[in-house]
């Protein structure tokens, strides 16, 4: 890792202790280290296989059946984004302008500026009122709260001690929650 004097192994380790800690494996490098956190984002997501995303089958079909609004605000690169949707069967559900990602907010984390969530709903046309976030990290489901956003946390099959207060649901994947999308729709 290019200004980070450690091995690959002390690397992988620092880093996965990192994403443990911060939900965000890059963070030891930028502050034990001084690696530059905007040439750390845009040099590593090309290196990251985006096959650790799970791709659920039925996901494609479930996602056009709700047929509503929808952006994606993440932390991760656009070019990292893309390769996602691509794997998981939704890049022709995400139009360019409706995929924001860190670079496209001026790198203003979820957890701490409204700004990416403004960004995105303004994409979509759509109010904090009338929308929902859905998320895996709680601690980026407190904004949205506080601007009137339904919430839901996925949790990928960790188990909660808690449920956060700023938590409306909690659903263990994706199809999951667009199953009961479709089922609230199909009520309608």
């Amino acid at each position: 890792l290019s200004g980070a004097a450690v091995s690959m192994d002390d690397a992988i380790r620092l880093s996965k202790q990192s994403y443990i800690d911060h939900a965000y494996g890059g963070r030891v490098f930028i502050e034990q280290y001084g690696v530059d956190p905007q040439l750390l984002h845009f040099n590593i997501h090309p290196l990251v296989n985006e096959s650790i995303i799970s791709a659920y089958d039925g996901l494609p079909g479930l996602f056009d059946a709700i047929a509503i609004p929808h952006a994606l605000v993440t932390h991760g690169s656009r070019e990292w984004a893309l390769r996602v949707l691509n794997h998981i069967g939704l890049r022709d559900s995400f139009p360019d302008h409706t995929v924001h990602a860190l670079e496209d907010f001026a790198f203003e984390k979820k957890h701490v500026s409204r700004r990416p969530f403004e960004q995105a709903l303004a994409a979509i046309c759509h109010t904090a009122s009338l929308s929902m976030m859905v998320e895996d990290q709680a601690r980026n489901l407190v904004l949205p709260r506080e601007m009137g956003m339904g919430t839901v946390l996925v949790t990928h099959g960790r188990s909660l001690d808690e449920v956060p207060s700023h938590v409306d649901l909690v659903i263990d994947n994706a199809v999951e929650l667009l199953g009961i999308l479709k089922g609230a729709k199909s009520l309608s």
